[in-house]
């Protein structure tokens, strides 16, 4: 199935783990990557194939920054198709079995953003139906976010939201001890109540709901109480990044990645000092270079960049080159409307992910505006679970668009982090435009 186009624009790219039910795929007219997984439909009449739809259909319409973002559902060659965004991180179920159970102020995070993705889902008359480890996402970027929505086959029993808080109280028993309720209640502890109430009731939401808020407030890191504050059903509608359980640090590239947070939340000095400096009268000019039109670019802008590069193109409008401590990817984009368009998108999505992670610490600092290229901004992120840290800049030249990511394996982001990924974004721009 490797190569197959649905709709005319999704393009499987590969396999999703061993069961081939989803793919990564490549969204050929949007430029991003999306996750395609494929619904068996039943052999008989039209009525049966649109009662396996429902549910998938019915996912599609509802949104909130904890559920992953579901964009379209297909029938192609017999076969349903399910289009969602393509979130790189690490589910529960392997966090675990990786480094063991998650500390109780962690997994009362996680208990706070389900329970209210959940809260949405119920208010509407629906039921997840797949509430379990492996479909509790850690992005990347340190969000929360529940998979699986409308993909669970429907036996023909009626939503029933208490399954889905079971579900979730056996998915809080397996992240804190790393068994299931078949081995008993949960052993004593901050979330032993909360967690109980789940499995067995009595299902008072709001109790619960307190519960896990005060055990989250009791976290180390100074601005963890801020996440206690995203309390259900009053939420925005959100696209989101995107699943792939794969190396524990991916560069994200491109423009397409959409993830929302509500507002913009006080972040810790380190993600919050003031802007960078002003270029060199040096580079202000060769940046005053780089936004003249350049209608012959090649098809791969990083052979622009000099012999001395390690060049490696990954598709056929995408290219990656290291330049100094920084990860370059830029992508060509067919002309200047369909470049702006795709900037000025990620520039606002990036400027929704500003805000504090939704685990064990970290953050976005805001968007701050960058003096290169045609336009340009700047952003860092930092990461405990996983530890990362990051200083990205992003560039429109003409028709391409550059990003420049410095990316270390530590807790926060540095000056010298920032002053890299700003000398290499620098050299980026002066050197494309000195070819324009």
């Amino acid at each position: 199935m490797n190569g197959m186009v649905l709709a005319g624009r999704y393009t499987l790219v590969e396999a999703l783990g061993s069961a081939g039910r989803t793919w990564l795929a490549r969204d050929t007219v949007l430029h991003r990557d999306v996750a395609v997984t494929r619904i068996p439909l039943p052999a008989g009449p039209p009525e049966a194939v649109e009662h396996v739809l429902a549910e998938p259909r019915a996912a599609a319409v509802i949104s909130h920054p904890a559920l992953v973002t579901m964009h379209d559902v297909l029938v192609e060659n017999g076969e349903a198709w399910v289009i969602a965004d393509y979130v790189r991180g690490r589910s529960l179920d392997r966090i675990v079995g990786a480094a063991g159970p998650v500390s109780p102020t962690h997994a009362a995070e996680i208990g706070m953003r389900v329970l209210n993705a959940l809260g949405v889902i119920h208010a509407k008359g629906r039921a997840h139906r797949g509430v379990v480890p492996a479909n509790v996402l850690v992005a990347d970027t340190g969000d929360i976010l529940l998979a699986g929505f409308g993909l669970a086959p429907v036996d023909g029993r009626p939503a029933d939201p208490a399954d889905d808080l079971r579900a979730l109280g056996a998915t809080l028993l397996f992240a804190t001890e790393a068994r299931t309720p078949e081995t008993g209640p949960p052993s004593p502890g901050p979330l032993a109540q909360p967690i109980h109430a789940l499995l067995y009731g009595p299902h008072d939401v709001a109790a619960i709901r307190a519960a896990f808020a005060a055990a989250a407030s009791s976290a180390a890191v100074p601005f963890a109480r801020a996440l206690v504050t995203d309390t259900g059903p009053e939420t925005v509608p959100s696209g989101r990044p995107t699943p792939r359980d794969r190396k524990p640090f991916i560069v994200i590239a491109g423009a397409a990645l959409a993830v929302a947070a509500a507002g913009a939340i006080a972040l810790p000095n380190v993600l919050d000092r003031a802007p960078e400096p002003e270029p060199s009268p040096t580079a202000a000019a060769a940046a005053a270079r780089s936004a003249r039109p350049s209608p012959t670019r090649p098809a791969d802008p990083c052979t622009r960049l000099g012999p001395n590069r390690r060049r490696s193109a990954e598709s056929p409008n995408t290219c990656s080159v290291q330049v100094g401590e920084a990860s370059v990817t830029i992508k060509t984009h067919p002309d200047v409307a369909t470049a702006r368009q795709i900037f000025a998108a990620l520039r606002k999505r990036q400027e929704a992910k500003a805000g504090v992670n939704a685990i064990e610490g970290g953050g976005t600092s805001r968007v701050r505006d960058v003096r290169l290229g045609d336009e340009g901004f700047a952003q860092d992120g930092s990461l405990t679970v996983i530890p990362t840290a990051t200083s990205t800049v992003w560039l429109r030249i003409n028709t391409l668009t550059i990003q420049v990511e410095v990316r270390t394996d530590q807790t926060q982001v540095t000056r010298e982090m920032r002053n890299a990924a700003m000398s290499a974004a620098r050299t980026v721009a002066a050197e494309l435009a000195g070819e324009a």
